[in-house]
């Protein structure tokens, strides 16, 4: 295939994408942000008030005022925030480890195999092809593993 054929291939694609994007726009418009939940924010006040009520994770002083970086003033939320440990990264990837896990397997397979993919089939087509003076030829590697 010849440079020109594939540029009037991809047009098509190029709309598309451009009328989805248009379409997310205007939804955004039509439904505006909707604010949280009330069930989830009495929750999530019951559970800070159960941690400051309970002796904290890993036992430390719960009266430590967190230290400024550099003349950045930190704020009230993250005066709230638990340390982070060991216990607690347990705790957290209890309830985010399949998802983590998931995510990881997700990505990096996905992109050994499309870079798999794309080293074969640059190879492929510089092997069999018959005009290797192609730029489609030449940057075959490139653009599909882009």
């Amino acid at each position: 295939m010849s440079d020109g054929v594939i540029f009037l291939i991809v047009i098509p694609l190029v709309i598309l994408y451009f009328i989805n994007c248009v379409i997310v726009v205007t939804k955004k418009k039509k439904y505006p942000f909707v604010e949280e939940n009330e069930q989830a924010q009495e929750r999530a006040t019951s559970l800070r008030k159960s941690l400051q009520d309970e002796e904290d994770l890993d036992n430390s002083p719960k009266n430590i005022e967190p230290e400024a970086v550099e003349g950045i003033d930190i704020g009230d939320d993250a005066a709230k925030n638990i340390e982070m440990n060991y216990q607690n990264f347990k705790l957290v990837m209890s309830k985010t480890g399949s998802a983590t896990f998931n995510l990881v397997a997700v990505y990096f397979l996905e992109y050994v195999c499309t870079t798999g993919f794309a080293d074969v089939l640059s190879r492929k087509f510089k092997d069999h092809a018959d005009d290797k003076d192609q730029f489609f030829i030449a940057n075959a590697y490139p653009i599909f593993a882009f």
